[in-house]
């Protein structure tokens, strides 16, 4: 498992903005072997599916004939990560400052071994692309072997990183290295500021921590096993290391403070013999939420602490968890945290209640609430006259699977004669939460709702996923041409747009 996967789940963010003054950030790209392919970035949450504090949205646009283009952004959070897809491909690990001007030059047919940045705030890039900072998990390993595996990855990366940001080229950790010459182009063309310095020494340093995840990884084998936090493995997790931690908007760093309260929060159980194959069994939910809250308030800095908080309540927020499942968080940021960095997931719970009712959607209709029989009768007024995209997304896990508003697929559907409509799909209680993404993201187009309860034969016509479930959720896409033959599971509206729908119509 590589370092960058562990941010797959993760991240914690907040919102600093003055509505008189906004810095935007810039990603220009040069990219070779390009063909009309549609480039997308994407925000990395910490939580999946949890709401963006700054109200950013994930953004396309089309490479030119001349292999170029430009995204632009004004709420990019300082510190965050973000990737960059396209067709079946895509760039990861795209850490973004606010104000950045970054070049990214690229094959796109080789995106990540040719990926190399300049501009301002490119040398972090460059850096977290390098082999030495792409990690094995070498899950063979015992605890006290990967412990000693991470504080030899830490060593080797700070030496790397510090000769590098001291443009030391005859450095034995440049001087010895395979990628030399990559070393040696990063201190010329793209040369590493104090601020990216900092922020790459505190994601190294935080690396000792990932053997709480290498714990909770072996726990079912080592069945039998007393937790023993006098092991010398546990030695990193000390309370006078996690004010260290002052800042959590990287995916990794949240991350690691998710790895730190779960082993603090056994350390808590001190009256309990615990064993390693019942490692998930003592995190019991209502236990935990009621412990961190008090735990983040003493360890972690203010930051930290309301940051952390308020993506949880955030995430629970986003997946139309009822009230009682944050009302704990709510409460807790109204009495402590900063009203800025909560004031999204308030917005979005006002949505949910009103989204309904808007009459600028309309989205609470009868006719936007699709069975078999309507979803029949939307279909057959395109039947001989249109061809159709359809577009099934889960409500509350599609995520970065839709894309709102990609200028070509709007040019598509004059090209090519396409209407898209967007169903929705989740359980009944849902459908507020339907509303409230499609207005909070100001998604413009043809939308409907399908339950899932008595629509699953409907929904088998078109995909065998189940997209609504946690781990297949996501979006599937179907074509219906005007002589009414049904194409299932075709590439996605970033493919469609760049020229994929040629092969269907």
């Amino acid at each position: 498992m590589k370092r960058k996967l562990l941010c797959t789940l993760f991240v914690l963010v907040t919102f600093y903005c003055n509505a008189q003054y906004t810095v935007q950030t810039t990603l220009n790209g040069t990219v070779k072997n390009a063909n009309g392919e549609i480039v997308t970035l994407i925000y990395r949450p910490f939580l999946r599916g949890s709401l963006n504090p700054l109200g950013f949205t994930s953004m396309g646009t089309q490479i030119s004939k001349e292999g170029k283009f430009t995204l632009k952004s004004d709420k990019i959070l300082d510190g965050s990560e973000y990737y960059i897809i396209f067709n079946d491909k895509n760039i990861t690990g795209l850490v973004l400052f606010e104000g950045d001007n970054i070049n990214l030059n690229f094959d796109i047919n080789k995106p990540g071994e040719t990926l190399f940045a300049t501009g301002k705030g490119a040398g972090k890039i460059n850096m977290m692309h390098l082999p030495q900072f792409d990690d094995e998990f070498m899950e063979d390993m015992t605890p006290s072997e990967y412990a000693a595996y991470l504080d030899s990855l830490s060593s080797a990366k700070m030496a790397l990183l510090n000769a590098v940001y001291k443009k030391e080229k005859t450095n034995k950790a440049i001087t010895d290295a395979e990628n030399r010459e990559v070393l040696e182009r990063i201190i010329n063309e793209s040369p590493l500021s104090e601020k990216e310095y900092d922020f790459l020494k505190s994601i190294i340093e935080l690396q000792k921590f990932e053997i709480g995840a290498f714990l909770e990884y072996k726990s079912e084998e080592m069945e039998g096993k007393r937790i023993d936090f006098s092991d010398p493995v546990y030695k990193s997790f000390n309370a006078s290391e996690y004010k260290k931690i002052t800042s959590v908007n990287n995916c990794y760093s949240a991350y690691i403070v998710y790895l730190i309260l779960r082993v603090e929060y056994l350390k808590s159980l001190k009256d309990k013999e615990l064993y390693y194959e019942n490692w998930y069994e003592y995190v019991s939910e209502e236990d935990f939420i009621n412990w961190e809250e008090k735990f983040l308030n003493e360890n972690f800095t203010p930051e930290v602490r309301d940051r952390y908080y308020s993506e949880v309540f955030s995430w629970l927020v986003s997946m139309g968890q009822p009230y009682d499942k944050y009302s704990k968080q709510l409460d807790y940021l109204q009495n402590n945290a900063n009203s800025k960095s909560y004031q999204k997931s308030v917005d979005f719970i006002k949505l949910m209640e009103t989204g309904l009712i808007d009459k600028k959607y309309n989205l609470g209709g009868d006719t936007k609430q699709l069975d078999k029989k309507k979803l029949d009768i939307v279909l057959k007024k395109y039947s001989n006259k249109k061809n159709v995209l359809l577009v099934f997304w889960s409500v509350e896990f599609a995520g970065s699977s839709i894309l709102n508003q990609i200028p070509s697929l709007q040019h598509l559907q004059k090209e090519k004669d396409l209407q898209i409509v967007y169903i929705g799909i989740d359980r009944a209680e849902l459908k507020n939460l339907w509303a409230a993404r499609i207005i909070d993201n100001n998604w413009k187009g043809e939308h409907y709702f399908m339950p899932i309860e008595g629509n699953e034969d409907s929904l088998k016509k078109f995909s065998s996923d189940d997209i609504y479930a946690f781990c297949d959720g996501g979006a599937t896409f179907s074509i219906i041409t005007k002589n009414n033959t049904v194409l299932n599971k075709v590439e996605n509206s970033h493919q469609l747009a760049a020229g994929k729908i040629k092969k269907y119509l």
